[in-house]
């Protein structure tokens, strides 16, 4: 058997090659997933002329191309340096109100660089594969960039838009999304999650926000270091959801 110190010695050896083979193959596996699902946004058109897509974009401080997907079940917001509006061909464009409010919502994505910010956040899963801490945040992260930006676009509709902005959220929840890490932001449980936050906003004061961002800094820090129903009933029956399930 080996003695004691050589032992030690392999094992100092060892784990930098361990932590370097897995981070390789954490990145690897996110870049298969980012090109799968490249290649699956097929049938894209850009929207032109349309005075509803300028004035919400207008609104919002943005400059972004739109597009309808025929591929793709919800809205998204892609690119870092040259982002653009992805819609699902399946909407219903002739609803004002349901697009207008998904409009703001995804120019809110890009406005605030969420984009960059996961990119960060890839990285990060990538160098920390190996702690479940890290993995948690993200998923944490995700879920509050999404919140982050629909009271950024209720800041910019107005907090008399909650109820209409939340049915719009409904409206556009798609059955059948997965949940989890990579969840998409229209999938029935984040949706669920999304309005409740909606229908209790307030605008809040710079006391609550400073007191917010020490929160997620501090709590940042700590993890760096260290079967789903559709709606629930009270939810489903306050917005009529099962007149939008297809």
């Amino acid at each position: 058997s080996l003695p004691l110190w050589d032992l030690a010695y392999n094992t100092r050896e060892w784990i930098p090659r361990i932590a370097g083979a897995g981070a390789a193959a954490t990145a690897l596996v996110m870049l298969w997933r980012y090109c799968r699902d490249r290649r699956r946004l097929q049938g894209v058109y850009p929207v032109e002329d349309s005075p509803l897509v300028g004035e919400a974009l207008e609104k919002c401080g943005v400059r972004a191309w739109v597009y309808t997907c025929d591929t793709i079940p919800s809205p998204m917001a892609v690119g870092v340096l040259g982002p653009r509006i992805l819609l699902p061909a399946s909407m219903d464009f002739e609803n004002r109100e349901l697009v207008g409010h998904i409009l703001t919502h995804e120019a809110m994505h890009i406005r605030r660089r969420d984009n960059l910010l996961k990119l960060l956040m890839a990285a990060a899963l990538c160098l920390h594969w190996y702690n479940p801490l890290v993995w948690l945040m993200a998923r944490e992260l995700c879920r509050d960039v999404e919140s982050a930006c629909d009271e950024a676009a209720l800041a910019v509709l107005g907090e008399g838009e909650r109820e209409p902005y939340a049915r719009s959220l409904v409206r556009a929840a798609v059955p059948g999304l997965p949940g989890g890490l990579f969840a998409s932001a229209f999938s029935p449980s984040e949706v669920e999650r999304r309005v409740k936050g909606v229908l209790a906003y307030r605008k809040r004061g710079l006391l609550a926000l400073t007191a917010s961002a020490v929160l997620i800094l501090t709590a940042a820090t700590a993890f760096a270091t260290v079967g789903q129903t559709f709606f629930d009933s009270e939810l489903g029956s306050w917005c009529g959801a099962g007149d939008y399930i297809a």
